[in-house]
């Protein structure tokens, strides 16, 4: 057992937490109902992302980054329901468009 998860072990009412923020070299525009996308660091034929429904609004909303539980929040305060938010916040992780910090403990 390695010392954080025998920390945790004893400790099973807290929770790590990552966050999710924009990951740097995206520049994007608002237009519409859509957030189109340009990863500067990125090849050509992958640089490029547009996003509609639900991942665009899971875009806007990470102007500061927030843990999933925070995001969920923010977009509840704005009245609105994103069916999946893990899947579409993976779908921005795997694009190359959000990134994850370290974790931190919360109680």
């Amino acid at each position: 057992m390695t010392p954080v998860s025998w920390w945790l072990h004893q400790r099973p009412s807290v929770r790590i937490v990552g966050r999710v923020q924009r990951a740097p070299g995206i520049l994007w525009r608002l237009a519409g109902d859509r957030v189109m996308t340009h990863r500067i660091d990125a090849p050509p034929a992958t640089a490029a992302h547009d996003l509609i429904g639900p991942v665009a609004l899971v875009w806007v909303a990470l102007d500061q980054p927030a843990a999933r539980g925070e995001l969920s929040a923010r977009l509840a305060d704005a009245e609105l329901t994103i069916d999946d938010l893990d899947a579409e916040i993976d779908h921005l992780l795997a694009a190359g468009l959000v990134v994850e910090t370290a974790a931190e403990v919360l109680p």
